[in-house]
């Protein structure tokens, strides 16, 4: 019973330590840097959620790692009788090992939601403005077609009308061009 505990305890160690790897390099290779546009940020955001899913998920693990009572029988010296290929000392380090890459990891999915839920948002407002922009672009180019279709050029009135419309869609296309 003591060699099958000793076991378990080490085979849970050995699983948790190599998923805390494949996150770390799954981190690394797509969600550490936040990518440009909305469509990739999209992307890093489901990401993200699958990766709380699983964090919550690996919750119950953590906890009983970090109350795991070690059970070594570092009396035996021969490793042919010993059922544990770590000293107590050696788990303990792991263990403590585990538990800062499991924070750091933590702690990253937290600052990186932060940061990517702005980023959206930002993003959003972005392309909502261009949206807009071009609609009001259309209207416009829609307006000056309208102006240079105008059959009667002669009366005065006319063309005061059509420079003062042209004049003012200068105006706001530079006032658009600003806040872009």
């Amino acid at each position: 019973l003591h060699k099958a505990l000793m076991k378990l305890q080490i085979d849970q160690i050995e699983s948790f330590d190599a998923w805390l790897f494949q996150t770390e390099q799954r981190i690394s290779t797509d969600l550490d840097l936040v990518e440009p546009n909305l469509s990739d940020i999209e992307r890093q955001h489901q990401q993200l959620a699958q990766l709380q899913d699983e964090l919550f998920s690996q919750q119950a693990i953590t906890e009983s790692l970090q109350n795991m009572i070690i059970i070594i029988d570092d009396s035996v010296s021969d490793e042919e009788n010993s059922p544990s290929k770590y000293t107590a000392s050696e788990i303990e380090t792991k263990l403590l090992s585990l538990s800062e890459r499991w924070a750091n990891i933590c702690n990253f999915v937290h600052n990186r939601w932060q940061q990517l839920q702005e980023v959206k948002i930002e993003f959003e407002q972005i392309e909502l403005n261009r949206i807009k922009a071009d609609e009001w672009l259309t209207s416009k180019e829609e307006e000056m077609g309208k102006i240079k279709t105008e059959t009667n050029t002669t009366d005065t009135e006319i063309l005061l009308q059509q420079v003062r419309s042209i004049q003012v869609i200068k105006k706001k296309e530079k006032i658009l061009l600003i806040r872009l």
